[in-house]
């Protein structure tokens, strides 16, 4: 497991640390390695957090690995998670992608960055074969973006607010682009991310969609 470095709080649970699937998935309590993505409202699914889970693999030339870090001031801190040229299991889809989570201390959002989706396959691209959004580990407490549909673009961010930024519900915001923002090198040895995450998302204009709890955008 990782160490945050600080508390952050999802759905109404305080967590200090994290384990981290390379399946482009992570969360607190029991791991879950499982490369079959489910949809959010899964019973027994527990906390996690699915920037994109899908059954991605490091092991063939040209990947990278998944990186992390906890970077900022006491107070405002963000723990970073970065998986770094992912490639598919399914070896005619040769193109490889690159994303990452990021938790923020001081507000308890989650953001989701998209550097590149495309594997070379649009059944495994782009999120068409993925599961994206939060869950709290109870019935109902729930956020799912999406549940294998290639709705997600590269170079575009999601950010998922607590619960109490709207009452009794949820919302995930997504930008219309990030345009050619830089992507950071990750020290493949060294489980840390270059800086303060990959995209530079500070001043990224959002459109914002709202959810209920236990809803699915689509």
């Amino acid at each position: 497991s990782a160490t945050l470095g600080f508390s952050f709080s999802l759905l109404g649970e305080s967590y200090g640390q994290a384990w981290i699937s390379s399946n482009g998935l992570m969360g607190f309590g029991t791991p879950d390695n499982s490369p079959a993505n489910i949809s959010m409202d899964a019973a027994g699914l527990g906390a996690v957090i699915a920037p994109l889970w899908q059954d991605w693999q490091f092991y063939t030339p040209g990947t990278g690995g998944v990186y992390y870090e906890t970077t900022g001031d006491p107070g405002s801190e963000e723990f970073i998670v970065e998986w770094s040229n992912a490639a598919s299991t399914n070896f005619l889809a040769q193109g490889k992608v690159t994303f990452e989570a990021l938790l923020e201390q001081d507000s308890n959002d989650i953001l989701f960055s998209y550097a590149s989706l495309n594997t070379g396959n649009a059944g495994l691209s782009n999120g068409a074969a993925a599961s994206v959004g939060v869950a709290g580990g109870s019935a109902g407490a729930y956020v799912e973006y999406s549940y294998d549909q290639g709705v997600l673009s590269s170079g575009t961010s999601l950010l998922v607010d607590p619960p109490n930024a709207i009452p009794g519900g949820y919302i995930i915001s997504g930008d219309a682009g990030l345009g050619d923002a830089p992507v950071g090198t990750p020290e493949p040895a060294s489980l840390l991310l270059m800086g303060s995450g990959m995209l530079g998302l500070a001043g990224v204009a959002r459109r914002r969609v709202t959810a209920k709890q236990g809803k699915t955008i689509s």
